[in-house]
């Protein structure tokens, strides 16, 4: 219980301290618990943007509206420092401290490719090519052109989502391989097998880079963890002296 508590100690206490070693224990009684009040939170947060959606009603717009994201900013820096000197303790690099960045920015590219994908399914309305590689930028191109048009898209997405759950997702994604990305599609010999079974590349490329962004989070975030995981250095290292090898000497203090 003592190292428990000196551990949330030393993750406020250090919140600003890139130097020096941080062991294995130190890192994984803190940053899981962190993770899983931020996750918690933001579950909350997606059910209080849901009953806005369902009655119709725009919610806050204001990131400092939501616990999750004030809980998240909260501990950035202690994270991100602590992150640091558990690296440090392995005799790695800061350098993979920003691998969470890659699955953070992609996780956000996958939310972002399924909403436009959504606006663009006959799940919202008339189907308008859902397979299409620009939906990955489309919501944001809306909310910054039209708010009162994205607004009503989001309405539609949520009350199908209210209605079928997880279902939309899958009919969205056989939706888009139905669609088989055909276009321009001429009556000749040389198109004709063009004619019957599409221009499947819109459809493949779609679905490869939906895969591609899907996988990047999981991968650069067990990688991560893969890394962090490693056994702390016993010895001294270029970042300082073990707390293991500390803790050693000290216990060799006592009993002598």
């Amino acid at each position: 219980m003592i190292n428990l508590s000196l551990n949330f100690r030393n993750f406020i206490l250090f919140a600003f301290n890139v130097r020096g070693r941080a062991a294995a224990a130190e890192y994984w009684t803190v940053v899981p618990f962190t993770w899983a009040v931020i996750l918690i939170a933001f579950w909350r947060d997606l059910d209080m943007v849901e009953a806005y959606l369902l009655a119709h009603e725009r919610p806050p717009t204001n990131p400092l509206a939501y616990s999750s994201v004030i809980i998240f900013l909260i501990t950035l820096v202690p994270r991100f420092t602590l992150n640091i000197r558990r690296l440090h303790d392995i005799g790695r690099s800061c350098i993979w401290t920003f691998i969470p960045a890659v699955a953070f920015v992609s996780s956000l590219a996958v939310g972002c490719a399924l909403l436009g994908s959504f606006m663009n399914s006959g799940l919202t309305g008339k189907p308008d090519a859902p397979d299409d590689l620009g939906h990955l930028i489309y919501p944001v191109t809306l909310f910054m052109s039209s708010q009162e048009k994205f607004w009503e898209e989001m309405f539609t997405i949520a009350m199908v989502l209210d209605a079928t759950g997880m279902k939309a997702i899958n009919n969205l994604m056989a939706e888009v391989y139905s669609m088989n990305g055909a276009v321009d599609v001429r009556r000749s010999n040389i198109n004709l097998r063009r004619e019957i079974w599409g221009d499947l590349r819109h459809t493949y490329l779609m679905a490869v880079t939906m895969f591609a962004l899907t996988a990047l989070p999981l991968v650069t975030g067990f990688a991560h963890l893969f890394v962090l995981s490693f056994l702390s250095h016993p010895c001294k290292n270029k970042y300082g002296k073990s707390k293991i090898a500390n803790h050693d000497e000290t216990n060799l203090w006592h009993r002598t």
